[in-house]
């Protein structure tokens, strides 16, 4: 038995997004560390409850402005 922790950067998101996985299994470990404000922003929409379209959307819209 140990303890699970995850680095989430924007490019995991991304890629998730990318793959169709829903985002929200990012949460499935004990522990997440984001490594940049976008990945931090996401986690703290799933904690607050946001729906799997809302967080696509979030991604969508910063792919948007990323290009």
């Amino acid at each position: 038995m140990g303890f699970t922790k995850r680095f989430v950067t924007k490019e995991m998101i991304i890629s998730k997004r990318n793959s169709g996985s829903n985002i929200s299994e990012i949460l499935n470990c004990d522990g997440l560390i984001s490594l940049d404000d976008f990945s931090h922003s996401i986690i703290m929409a799933i904690s607050e409850g946001a729906s799997e379209k809302q967080l696509k959307n979030m991604v969508d819209m910063y792919l948007h402005l990323e290009n």
